[in-house]
This record gives structure tokens, sequence and C-alpha cells, in this order.
């Protein structure tokens, strides 16, 4: 659920210090994010290679609101998605329109995730992505240098394969600089991933096996809200079918973006 690059201008340490001094808390707002990916996927079997792109495009409207002193209410809403391959198009239209909440912490900490239970199917795993949107900060008062890390494992089924997706990411502020016209913290991200399921698909059972990586730069205002990331993910899963003594190899690798829409 990130392409590289954009102008960053660091402060002077006079403006860091203001930064630092200041605590910090997700703040109530209604805003609306554009995500985009490109990727490609290959695959191997019985000597034929296939590679398709898997760009996608996704427009979410995110409402936080104050639950209490100490909790906030995130609603995400699905409004349109879309994509050049065929097959993804026609997943992910089938998520338009859903609802993903969430209840956490002012800095980040989940206190409950909870995508729609009718989702389609494969969909409960890109909803995780919004589980960690707004990152958990260890503390109200981040400065530059601070690190922490973060492990979650998650189900996920999806074509007849279950399992479960361990991710651990390392987190650091890198420091404050601008974006978008606003102070913000530069947050890097670094994560490995680790797949496991089995299951049947196509009247054959199946074992899958992978790792990934993904390495994400985020940039959050010192007012508490999201500006805008991006990032790029590379993985490697094998799908063993024993009765063949066949292994399929998978390779995706894709840079994605995370947009503020202003004035929307």
């Amino acid at each position: 659920m990130t392409a590289k690059t954009a102008a960053l201008v660091l402060f002077l340490a006079s403006s860091a210090t203001a930064i630092e001094a200041q605590n910090f808390a997700y703040a109530p707002a209604v805003v609306k994010y554009r995500i985009t990916s490109i990727g490609q996927v290959s695959q191997e079997m019985m000597g034929q290679k296939r590679q398709d792109s898997l760009n996608s495009n996704m427009l979410v409207s995110l409402n936080i609101s104050a639950k209490g002193k100490d909790t906030l209410h995130l609603m995400y809403v699905i409004d349109s998605a879309s994509s050049t391959n065929p097959t993804l198009a026609a997943q992910i239209s089938k998520v338009v329109g859903d609802t993903i909440r969430s209840f956490i912490s002012p800095i980040g900490q989940v206190f409950s995730f909870l995508p729609p239970a009718d989702s389609a199917e494969g969909a409960g795993q890109q909803y995780q992505e919004f589980r960690t949107f707004l990152i958990r900060f260890p503390s109200a008062s981040p400065k530059a240098g601070v690190s922490w890390v973060d492990t979650t494992t998650t189900p996920f089924n999806n074509q007849g394969i279950e399992g479960s997706a361990t991710v651990v990411t390392a987190s650091k502020i890198l420091g404050d600089t601008t974006y978008g016209g606003e102070k913000a913290w530069r947050v890097e991200r670094k994560s490995s991933v680790t797949l496991n399921g089995s299951g049947t698909a196509q009247g054959q059972a199946m074992v899958l096996e992978g790792t990934g990586t993904a390495d994400e730069m985020r940039y959050i205002s010192s007012k508490g809200l999201v500006l805008g990331a991006t990032g790029k993910e590379n993985s490697d899963i094998n799908v063993s079918i024993p009765a063949m003594n066949a292994t399929i190899p998978i390779t995706r690798s894709s840079t994605s973006k995370i947009e503020l829409i202003r004035g929307k």
C-alpha cells in the first residue's frame, strides 16, 4: 500500500528545534488522498515466462474525529479504484464504496481495526495497508534521530490459499523539512515481509512461501496530518504444487505515491 522524489528543503537548526519542542498528535480532519502504484509482476511455469503490469490508482476519503481525550476514530472510504490491468481492475472495482474503520491513540497506536466484513476476496490483505496509514510514533514528543520497530502479523485468504503475512518495520525520523508548503517530519520506513500459506486452488494443493522488502519516505506535518509518501516494494514468492512436482516463481516490483488532494 510508494515512487520517490520530491524537492526537500531542510530547515536550519533553529527551525528544527521549534518543531521538536512541540508535542505531536494526529488531528481531526476530513481529507482525501490519491494512492498510485506502478508495478510489474512476472511468473514462470513449465518454461513459459509471463509478465504483466500492475498499475493502479485509488482515491480515498479519510475522516478523523475525536472520541474522547485519548482516542481518534478513523473512517476510510474507497471513492474510486482503477487499473490498466484488466484482471486487477475487475478485482479492485469491487472495493469501491467500502468503508474501513479504525480506533487509534493520538500518536497512532491502533486500538482496533475494522475492515468491512463482506469485502471482496483478496481485499482483506489490501485493507491492511490502512492499518498503518497513520503511522505509530513512540511518543508525543518526536525528534530527529528517534527510531523504533513495529511488527504485525495478519491473516490472508486469496483464491483458496490461506496463510499469514508478517511485516517488521523499522522507522526513523530523519529530520524536518517543508512538504507542500508545510513544516513536516521526514520519516524513513524500511520493512521486511514474510509470507506463508497453503490451500487448494484450481483443484490442486498448493504451498506458498515468499519474502519481500519495502522502503518508504513519509511526510507528516507538525500539525498532525499525513502530507504524502513515496516508496518502492519488491517481493519474491514461490508457489509449490506437490502433485506436479512443480514450483512457480513469482516476482513483483512496484513504486507508489500517496498524495494529499488539497481543496477537496
